[in-house]
C-alpha cells in the first residue's frame, strides 16, 4: 500500500504528469511515435494513438 501524498508531492506530479503530455502532444503534432514500456516489453505507439490521459487542470497562480 502506498503512503497518501503531500501537497507537494502532488504538485510534483501534476508537474510531471504536464511535461509528459506536452511531450505526446508534441509527438503527435510532428507524427512522430513514441516509445513505451507496456506489459514488460518495449512498444511503439503510433502518433494517432498517443494519449494523454490525467492532464490536470493548469493552475494559475500570482506572484508576490
Amino acid at each position: 500500500m502506498s503512503k497518501p501524498t503531500t501537497p507537494d508531492d502532488q504538485k510534483i506530479l501534476d508537474v510531471l504528469n504536464r511535461a509528459v503530455c506536452k511531450a505526446l502532444d508534441r509527438k503527435r503534432r510532428l507524427g512522430q511515435y513514441a516509445v513505451v514500456w507496456r506489459n514488460g516489453q518495449v512498444a511503439k505507439v503510433p502518433p494517432e494513438a498517443l494519449p494523454c490521459i490525467g492532464q490536470p487542470k493548469e493552475r494559475v497562480r500570482k506572484r508576490d
